[in-house]
């Protein structure tokens, strides 16, 4: 037991409520005490004892009796009106922003910051609101929880803690998900958090009415916040995460202004320095965006082995299809890559002009159709991608989503056309010009998989005809005449002879301006197997047909019907060089 004179006499307390005393400041350094275990029977200054030496902390005491959230938040009050302004001056008259303007003013998008260097948006989206409820809810828990973190810390501290979590929302937003996001109740709930780590970390000398509010109803709230965004479409529930973190964590190392004041502990280097690290933060936020911009943005490579096409594009986008309807890869903005690849029964070089079909089979047949409602080339390049020739084709377009600019490479390997697409909104064409340049120049070309698994098959089996007419069919594909001419000579004269090569030669011959009458000799000189004579007498009849013997042509299909007169493609094809000896117009072979 411990024995206190007071005014209204001798007091008897137990150890445990002497010591709520001296910490609460009700038993002064002056008031006489007697503790029997350590004093006897005399009695002495409870300042003079180890234990009140210990437990006695005044600047504690003077926070618990001078701690107060009454003081009007001017720089709450201030930010708020800011807020306001800010809407009022970008809406005008109307009630809710659109998605566009937003974006202009400064909404957080992942594209426009990791990719463009636009990094200031990571702070500038916090005080943005796409409508009025929008802002007026956000208001509300604003004034209310940010006065009372501008009560309970110091100025510097305040705009730390306002600094950090929005970096903390924006920055994590912008990192877990695309959306495009504005609003302050990222602040808020990381007013939430520092307000929640205030609380638990000083609840045992906060003054009873304020612990319960720190300690029972902050967090509860801050809770209940995250709850309706996670079960609201549209929440950026990643960004109120990533507040609720920066603010508490900022308050783990913050000491409330009343303490800092008179408490015998050294401040932390954190606290000193609280309104510089802030200015810091901004600083660097600023500068990352100019390190973006020369450093560039990551890339990720693309390589399809089906076709052989490899690039790259930035790592964050995502899948997609383009203005063309081709599969693409893109982001948030309408920035696209998109890649055809496609195979003709005979090479661009003896069937169209490979721009010129790229323009009316793309570009013109999307616009009659309304796809594209304007369409104007502006400039045309050559490009060699490993020595393989092609084309680039500038062109502006307008389509459903606006205005914008394409990069169109065209290029012809053998009977493979590979059309690659990027399109960047008229408006960012000029911001967004390292990236796509930078896209062109990673396009590489390589032998498609069927070529690397045809060759791997004449490898085990050299002596099989069939494996060196197969690959002599893939090595054509690709436009390697001599390559697969060599493949197909092969397999006719070093091993058993195969019925393919000899049709595969009489492509070459059609396809690459060979000699015809060779051609010709090849495919006749042994009958062939029935499952290909169409397919030979059409490729004959077309041989003839090159070499201005017409009625030749047309004899060898007649001939054939009679062996097959249920074939309706050596019909179609009779058809059609008895309309070529009346009109003029070109007949072609189709049987691949």
């Amino acid at each position: 037991m411990v024995f206190v004179q007071t005014p209204d006499g001798m007091q008897e307390l137990s150890l445990e409520d002497f010591e709520a005393g001296v910490r609460d400041g009700q038993i002064s350094s002056a008031a006489l005490v007697k503790f029997p275990i350590i004093t006897g029977e005399r009695w002495v200054r409870a300042g003079d004892l180890a234990l009140f030496q210990y437990l006695y902390e005044p600047a504690k005491i003077q926070f618990r009796r001078r701690f107060r959230l009454g003081r009007f938040p001017w720089s709450t009050s201030l930010l708020i009106l800011l807020q306001v302004i800010l809407f009022i001056g970008l809406a005008g008259q109307s009630s809710t922003l659109h998605l566009d303007h937003l974006i202009r003013a400064g909404a957080k998008n992942p594209a426009h910051v990791f990719e463009l260097g636009e990094t200031w948006r990571l702070l500038s989206a916090n005080f943005l609101h796409r409508d009025v409820w929008h802002l007026f809810f956000n208001m509300v828990f604003f004034f209310n929880v940010g006065a009372t973190i501008e009560n309970t810390y110091r100025r510097q501290d305040y705009w730390l803690i306002i600094v950090a979590s929005s970096l903390g929302t924006t920055l994590l937003s912008g990192v877990m998900s695309d959306q495009t996001t504005v609003g302050a109740s990222g602040i808020v709930l990381g007013f939430f958090g520092a307000a929640s780590v205030f609380g638990h970390k000083y609840s045992r000398i906060l003054p009873r009415n304020y612990r319960r509010y720190f300690t029972g109803i902050i967090l509860p709230y801050a809770l209940f916040i995250l709850y309706v965004g996670l079960v609201t479409a549209g929440t950026d529930n990643w960004g109120h995460l990533g507040g609720l973190f920066a603010g508490a964590l900022c308050a783990l190392f913050l000491q409330p202004k009343l303490l800092r004041a008179s408490n015998r502990d050294e401040p932390t280097i954190f606290g000193n320095w609280s309104g510089a690290l802030a200015l810091l933060l901004v600083f660097f936020t600023l500068v990352s965006g100019v390190a973006i911009r020369e450093i560039g943005t990551p890339f990720t490579r693309f390589s399809d082995q089906e076709t052989g096409l490899s690039f790259v594009y930035p790592s964050r986008w995502s899948f997609g299809a383009n203005h063309l309807g081709y599969s693409a890869r893109g982001n948030e903005l309408g920035v696209t890559v998109g890649v055809y690849v496609g195979k003709s029964s005979q090479r661009f070089s003896e069937s169209n002009n490979a721009k010129q079909n790229f323009i009316n089979h793309e570009l013109k047949f999307r616009e009659k159709h309304g796809y594209i409602t304007s369409l104007n080339i502006l400039d045309e390049s050559p490009v060699e991608i490993d020595e393989i020739k092609g084309i680039v084709l500038t062109a502006s377009l307008h389509t459903r989503v606006g205005p914008q600019l394409t990069k169109n490479v065209i290029i012809e390997r053998g009977s493979l056309k590979y059309y690659f697409v990027i399109a960047v909104p008229m408006e960012m064409a000029s911001r967004y010009e390292p990236i796509t340049e930078e896209i062109l120049g990673s396009l590489e070309l390589s032998e498609p998989l069927s070529v690397t698994e045809a060759r791997k098959e004449v490898a085990v089996f050299p002596r099989m005809a069939s494996a060196h007419a197969k690959l002599g069919d893939e090595l054509a594909m690709i436009g390697k005449a001599e390559a697969a001419k060599a493949s197909y000579l092969r397999a006719l004269n070093d091993v058993s002879p195969a019925e393919r090569s000899r049709i595969g030669l009489a492509r070459l011959a059609l396809d690459y301006s060979g000699d015809l009458q060779n051609a010709e000799r090849v495919l006749s000189e042994h009958p062939l197997s029935t499952e290909l004579q169409v397919e030979a007498a059409i490729l004959l009849a077309e041989l003839k047909y090159r070499r201005g013997a017409v009625d030749e042509a047309l004899a060898t299909l007649v001939a054939t019907l009679k062996v097959h007169p249920t074939s309706n493609l050596i019909q179609k094809r009779i058809r059609e060089l008895s309309n070529a000896k009346v009109s003029g117009p070109r007949f072609r072979y189709n049987a691949r």
